[in-house]
């Protein structure tokens, strides 16, 4: 490579740079800064909701060695314990643990008057509690309404309390924590069921928020976790099990509250964030359960942020509890952690920039030349008009000369098209060979969709691969269809 050259790549990546770096603060000013998780009004579960939960898994990897953070088992509502027929009148029970049998303290029922004067005979009611119906009664049959009361029956209150404190009580100890893991994986399922049904489409998000920031600043209330890494929610389908585990993106750092109340801590932060991760060991990934994928960073931002600032384990005394304290005046980062739900934002387009950053700073010192697309972002543009060549398979919209005739003959016998073309098409591949880009519009019915269908199939059979975006999904899926059925099981 001449000097020249080297000079001018240099140049060229410290443009890029540039712009990289004026587009990622550009996104994070088009932020909406979010102080607090319940903003979202969304589903959000934390820590200490699920430790110690009975059918709850942290932390383990599954027998593919993927790592899965949490695993919730599908389990079965246990029915209360059957009431005993003696007593099956005097109680009601639901099916909720949570709540206490009911017990009647009278009953009534309509007896003919002999049996009634016989009950009184007996004690077993009092004659006060034997009364005419409402209802009018036949000649012929004299009825009466009586009164039970539980008072009076002193075996069926020992009965009632025997089958409480036996049965009922000890069937909803274990019962309550088995229904709170229950209701934990109806709320996850019932969202892995929306974002399959919604496909790509879904405006929603699952993430991992680990370093919970809690501080009341500027009259603003801060509730919201540092660091986030997003996850992905699927149903084992040996077992029902709710898996979570971690998509494979990078982690974020969500500093847009303090971005927003201009917080002189936070470039700082982001300067360290960077640095962390690009010097952590390769034998260490990020995750909620390994500290010295994260901590370093809480510390930081526990000083940075705030001079009062405190991390959360420095100061608690119970490691083993994960509920974080009371938000006051003093900003407290925990390193405990929160899965919560969330509108899809610009944060993947953040995210993208920060990767071409990386990328552009790996490529430094290295023979790796930039893409002509990434260069032509940050340099002059020519004020000569570029000269066409003969090489590909239409020039400027004619068949080549004669003299190249039969050249041309073969290169255009060599397009792989399965379906019926025109010299336009043709015309798009031979500047695709010679051009960074081509730019095809048109009304709708052109042919838009049919034309790219045989570009892809062509390059397919070039041995190339071809990424296809669109701003939604139905377009693509119109474009999937006209990919020939042979070459379709190609297709993501």
């Amino acid at each position: 490579m001449s000097e020249n050259t080297e000079k001018m790549d240099s140049k060229t990546n410290v443009r890029l740079n540039d712009l990289l770096d004026y587009v990622h603060h550009v996104g994070r000013l088009n932020q909406k800064p979010m102080f607090r998780i319940e903003e979202y009004k969304q589903l959000n579960i934390w820590e200490h909701e699920l430790k110690g939960k009975i059918g709850i898994q942290h932390n383990i990897v599954d027998d593919e060695s993927v790592s899965i953070w949490l695993r919730i088992e599908r389990l079965k509502r246990l029915a209360p314990p059957p009431i005993p027929e003696r007593i099956q009148e005097w109680i009601a029970v639901g099916n909720d643990p949570e709540n206490s049998p009911q017990i009647k303290e009278k009953l009534i029922k309509t007896l003919s008057e002999q049996e009634a004067q016989k009950l009184v005979d007996e004690g077993i009611v009092f004659e006060n509690d034997v009364v005419s119906p409402l209802k009018e009664q036949s000649a012929e049959i004299r009825l009466k309404d009586v009164i039970f009361r539980l008072e009076n029956n002193p075996q069926a209150k020992v009965d009632i309390d025997k089958y409480l404190n036996e049965q009922w009580l000890p069937w909803s100890e274990e019962e309550k924590p088995r229904r709170d893991t229950i209701k934990i994986y109806d709320s996850l399922f019932s969202l892995q069921q929306t974002i399959e049904a919604q496909g790509d489409e879904q405006p929603i998000e699952l993430i991992w928020g680990v370093g919970i920031s809690r501080w009341i600043c500027e009259g603003h209330t801060i509730n919201q976790p540092l660091i986030e890494k997003s996850v992905e929610i699927e149903v084992d389908r040996k077992d029902g099990a709710i898996l979570v585990h971690p998509r494979n993106i990078d982690p974020t750092i969500s500093i847009g509250a303090y971005f927003a109340l201009e917080n002189s801590g936070v470039d700082a932060l982001l300067r360290f964030w960077k640095k962390h991760f690009s010097e952590m060991s390769e034998d260490i990934e990020f995750s909620p359960y390994i500290h010295e994928s994260f901590e370093p960073i809480l510390r930081q931002a526990s000083t940075h942020l705030s001079e009062s600032g405190t991390y959360w384990p420095d100061v608690n005394p119970d490691k083993e509890n994960r509920k974080p304290n009371k938000i006051n005046e003093s900003l407290e980062i925990t390193d405990s952690w929160i899965i919560f739900v969330r509108p899809r934002s610009s944060t993947g387009f953040i995210q993208d920039i920060e990767r071409f950053q990386k990328k552009l700073e790996e490529s430094k010192g290295t023979d790796r030349q930039l893409p002509n697309p990434a260069k032509k972002l940050v340099t002059e543009l020519s004020d000569q008009k570029p000269s066409q060549t003969n090489g590909g398979f239409l020039s400027g919209g004619e068949l080549t000369s004669s003299s190249n005739a039969s050249s041309t003959i073969k290169q255009k016998s060599d397009l792989f098209f399965p379906k019926a073309f025109n010299d336009s098409q043709v015309q798009i591949i031979d500047r695709l060979e010679s051009n960074d880009g081509v730019v095809v519009q048109g009304p709708p019915g052109t042919g838009k969709t049919h034309t790219i269908a045989n570009i892809i199939c062509h390059y397919l059979a070039t041995g190339r691969s071809v990424l296809v975006t669109s701003k939604g999904e139905p377009a693509l899926s119109v474009l999937q269809e006209q990919i020939p059925e042979e070459l379709r099981t190609l297709t993501i």
